[in-house]
């Protein structure tokens, strides 16, 4: 979520971060980190990308439908009704345009990874900040510091590097289907482009949480799960691909346990961050989730061998420096924001 500075009412200083917050949202972050070395490892009973793209949206939308409410109610202790009315409390136009962005992101996400290098897509995906920073100042007319404004040309020039490489000849993108490693420039080409969708998506469903940040949209994700299953439901039933949904028998069961481990960690990985960025300010999110640019490749390299080109690696690693630097510097003024809150406190007293 985009940070906007600023502090609290009547100048009291914003309260202690607490160090369960912080862990919670750093093992949210560690969880999600192996989700594309998962969807590498599956493989699906379709020779087409498209296919098994949408299969893996199946499942992954049934786990938020199904996983995301009971997580909910045993984190707050409360009970079916109370999950109800948190529901209603989001109101229609949030709770459905809410769930409508999400879809759209997860689905953009899943298809270009299996499109493109996931290096690529988690770089791209690594910008959602910088996204959701200009979508509060265009939507809520929210102050944007200027370092945010720096750390966005720049990553803008460095996913101009990593959309560069799209036009560099085939390559190889890993264990991606049965269709051979190799794939085409417009391939490449497509997976970038609709990697791009990935943060804009996301930013405009953050910019409508921010619209009213008393209320919890975590029934607005439960119900992009719906929305995600039967849209991926209609696209594999519809093209007569219904073994689309059906993993690879011949693999001593690895795809099973992939798609089964990719399904609940995403779902946990979200309840973990959800709960700890409640307390947590936006920029050290923003840090934290930096960890999944890093580990995601690695993991995914150590896992399938996938190699990006040099350009990706320039690419991503130039996003990688820009978000740490803009998120440590966000840190820092909120810290000191903080700092200068507390120390006003006795004068304002006398």
């Amino acid at each position: 979520a985009p940070r906007t500075g600023g502090r609290g009412e009547g100048g009291m200083a914003p309260p202690p971060v607490p160090l369960r917050a912080r862990l919670t949202a750093i093992a949210g972050a560690l969880v999600l980190s192996p989700d594309t070395m998962l969807m590498r490892l599956t493989k699906m009973q379709t020779s087409s990308r498209w296919h098994q793209s949408f299969s893996f949206v199946f499942y992954r939308g049934a786990g938020r439908l199904l996983l995301l409410p009971p997580l909910w109610m045993l984190a707050h202790r409360a009970s079916p009704n109370a999950f109800t009315q948190v529901a209603r409390r989001v109101g229609y136009r949030r709770l459905i345009g809410g769930a409508a962005l999400y879809t759209v992101q997860n689905m953009a996400f899943i298809v270009a990874a299996n499109l493109t290098y996931v290096a690529s897509v988690l770089a791209i995906l690594a910008t959602g900040p910088l996204f959701a920073a200009a979508a509060s100042k265009v939507f809520l007319k929210e102050h944007v510091p200027k370092h945010t404004w720096i750390a966005s040309g720049t990553c803008a020039v460095c996913v101009a590097v990593i959309y560069s490489d799209s036009f560099v000849g085939d390559r190889d993108v890993g264990d991606t289907g049965d269709t051979g490693d190799e794939i085409s420039t417009s391939t490449h080409v497509l997976g970038n482009t609709i990697a791009l969708l990935v943060p804009i998506a996301l930013a405009l469903f953050w910019t409508v949480c921010k619209s009213s940040p008393e209320n919890d949209m975590i029934a607005s994700l439960s119900l992009s799960g719906l929305i995600g299953s039967t849209i991926a439901a209609c696209v594999v039933f519809g093209a007569g691909r219904g073994n689309a949904l059906l993993p690879v028998e011949k693999d001593n069961s690895t795809s099973l346990l992939a798609l089964i481990g990719q399904t609940v960690s995403v779902a946990i990985a979200f309840a973990l961050l959800t709960v700890g960025a409640k307390d947590v300010p936006s920029a050290e999110v923003s840090l934290i989730m930096l960890i999944e640019l890093f580990l995601g490749p690695t993991l995914v390299w150590l896992a399938v061998g996938e190699m990006p080109t040099w350009r990706v690696w320039v690419g991503s690693g130039g996003v990688l420096i820009a978000m740490a630097v803009e998120s440590a510097v966000g840190v820092f003024e909120e810290r000191k924001e903080r700092k200068d809150a507390r120390e006003t406190l006795p004068d304002a007293a006398i």
